[in-house]
């Protein structure tokens, strides 16, 4: 399997909510608040992995240290 890394300004909608839906749920994060997220990653701009199918996607390792600040200022 490859992956392929893409800058979240750089995903589609489609991909963007794969992310988002993903983060959500290991996050415990409510439906109401997905918005939130969407600003949060927006503003971070990290680099999202993908594997070759879009299933599954992380948080590139050296995005995670500024992930860490936004996500705890908002949840």
């Amino acid at each position: 399997m490859t992956y392929q890394t893409y800058q979240w300004s750089e995903l589609n909608e489609a991909m963007k909510g794969t992310v988002i839906s993903s983060y959500a749920a290991s996050w415990n994060v409510e439906e109401n608040r997905r918005a939130e997220m969407y600003r949060i990653f927006d503003i971070g701009n990290p680099a999202i992995i993908f594997d070759s199918i879009g299933k599954y996607c992380r948080i590139n390792t050296d995005s995670i240290h500024k992930m860490k600040p936004l996500v705890k200022t908002y949840f």
